[in-house]
């Protein structure tokens, strides 16, 4: 249910990529750039994103978690926990591309220094997301076993309040 979506826009975007790509190596008048190199980067990793989705859908992750068997709940945890970290660099790279981007076409000294002041500061928010991911929970087990009751423990990000929040201010 879940893997074909998931696995479509992988390709999708993958092939965007690699179409962009493709066109500035073969073309006479274009060199390849940090942007690209960032863009490219950002590709690998979402493929680094898709592939734990992929397996945690395939062990019952996106249905009722409770007609699941308990071993492929904590399993497709793990693979979430993966893809998170994933999600997060990748978003990341993604976005110092674009500013790379910026600065390749800017000759505007004021503009590029407000471009290079963006990069410091998506590669702090970047850095601070993958931290709050990685240590959302203490011990760090307890994100994938906590939900048995077996383990002491807890999680100081609300999830579903950081999958609101972290878009609109990466987005805006």
């Amino acid at each position: 249910m879940l893997i074909g979506p998931v696995a479509s826009i992988g390709v999708l975007a993958l092939l965007m990529v690699s179409m962009r790509l493709i066109d500035r190596f073969v073309s006479a008048q274009a060199q390849l750039g940090w942007d690209d190199l960032l863009i490219g980067l950002s590709g690998v990793v979402s493929i680094g994103m898709n592939a734990p989705v992929i397996v945690a859908a395939s062990l019952g992750f996106g249905r009722d978690m409770w007609g699941i068997p308990a071993d492929n709940i904590t399993e497709s945890l793990k693979w979430l926990y993966v893809a998170y970290f994933m999600y997060m660099l990748a978003e990341a790279l993604c976005q110092m591309s674009i500013l790379a981007f910026y600065l390749r076409i800017m000759v505007e000294p004021r503009l590029r220094t407000v471009v290079w002041i963006l990069m410091g500061v998506v590669t702090c928010f970047g850095v601070a997301n993958m931290f709050a991911m990685i240590f959302q929970c203490t011990p760090i087990p307890f994100f994938w076993d906590g939900w048995r009751g077996e383990m002491a423990g807890f999680c100081g990000v609300d999830v579903r309040l950081y999958v609101i929040a972290t878009p609109t201010l990466t987005i805006c």
